[in-house]
């Protein structure tokens, strides 16, 4: 369930597709509505498709690049059951990702970590409302491609930025800027921009410059449509001695504070020092681990509490530091903005991440009571 903060990024390549509708009068290029309408009509009017993209991203909790290998096939259903799709890690800098598997039949689905020999399945029902309760990149998966457009037209105005040639071929390129007031305070000033061929009306790229959010692409390397697709990719045998999970289990519940301290199986703590005036606005509890979730006019921050939290995730740049009397690490981007704190202390892991230097990250966990 990573790259969330990508998800929408991600959408908009399997999102995109195409049509042959003729240009406006006098070969106008489109609006840059219709051009996203017409992409989007030729992956839902496709009986079965197949891609490999490249996603390369830099967030202020992962960084890291991996490559999916990804099969569509369209089914008697409707909404996220007209989809079976099965997606494979082929390659990914984070070991943990590497040989991922995600296979849906439209119904059930079933996704398979070989890092922890674990398999998390559930209905599609039950995946999207997961996504509902936290978002995910899971809803790149279980949505319809144009519910997914339409909620880039919800958060975005999309403007034609000109044309371009790319990868050999003649293509628009759109950009998108996130409506006022619309996404949470840290995805102001970002842009995002799309790259759709001008003649097969397919997407090749789409990157995102997210400000304090980070940085993404998502590259197509190659994608074909209604060139046939087996029906055993869709289906899925769990590997003898993997665990199963249920995916109710991972599904974020927003509850108090008081809730929260009160089920967490462990103290909870919680910052007597926040940097900017930060204030608390959400708390959600997920499986084992309590997330605190703080905004202020910069941009926000996150605790995360419990047994089921990264110490270390991504593969940047990492220094030891010294943190409530133990040692932890901190990874931080290029110009310092965006970092992650990480510990673990009496069996619990601990971050601190956000728009946060490494001084103050520490000063707020020096400050958990």
């Amino acid at each position: 369930m990573r790259f969330k903060r990508l998800a929408m990024l991600a959408a908009v390549i399997f999102a995109v597709g195409g049509t042959t509708w003729a240009y406006a009068a006098f070969n106008a290029a489109p609006a840059p509505e219709d051009i996203l309408t017409r992409a989007v009509q030729t992956l839902e009017s496709a009986q079965n498709g197949h891609a490999v993209v490249n996603i390369d991203e830099n967030t202020p909790n992962k960084s890291g690049t991996a490559t999916i290998e990804i099969w569509g096939k369209k089914t008697s259903g409707t909404g996220a059951g007209a989809y079976e799709v099965r997606a494979e890690v082929r390659q990914a800098s984070d070991p943990k990702l590497q040989g991922g598997v995600f296979v849906s039949d439209g119904k059930e689905f079933w996704a398979f970590s070989p890092s922890q020999n674990t398999v998390w399945t559930g209905s599609v029902d039950q995946l999207n409302n997961a996504n509902s309760s936290g978002g995910g990149a899971a809803s790149l998966l279980s949505e319809t491609p144009q519910a997914l457009v339409q909620k880039l037209l919800d958060y975005s105005t999309v403007s034609l930025a000109g044309t371009e040639t790319f990868q050999g071929s003649s293509t628009f390129k759109l950009q998108l800027t996130p409506k006022p007031g619309k996404g949470p305070a840290a995805a102001a000033g970002a842009t995002g921009f799309v790259w759709i061929d001008s003649s097969r009306w397919l997407p090749l790229q789409a990157t995102l410059n997210g400000g304090s959010m980070g940085q993404g692409r998502v590259t197509v390397q190659s994608i074909e449509l209604n060139q046939g697709v087996a029906d055993n990719l869709f289906r899925f045998q769990v590997p003898a001695g993997a665990k199963v999970v249920s995916v109710n289990d991972l599904i974020p519940k927003h509850v108090t504070l008081s809730e929260a301290q009160k089920t967490a199986g462990f103290p909870l703590l919680t910052p007597t020092y926040v940097p900017n005036g930060a204030t608390l606005v959400d708390v959600l509890k997920v499986g084992h681990t309590i997330a605190l979730r703080y905004e202020f006019s910069g941009g926000g921050l996150a605790i995360t509490e419990g047994n089921g939290v990264q110490k270390n995730p991504g593969t940047g740049q990492s220094e030891s530091v010294t943190v409530r009397g133990t040692t932890g690490t901190f990874r931080s981007n290029s110009n310092g903005t965006q970092g992650i704190l990480a510990w673990t202390q009496n069996g619990v892991t601990y971050t601190v991440s956000g728009v946060i230097s490494k001084a103050d990250a520490i000063k707020v966990a020096d400050s958990l009571k």
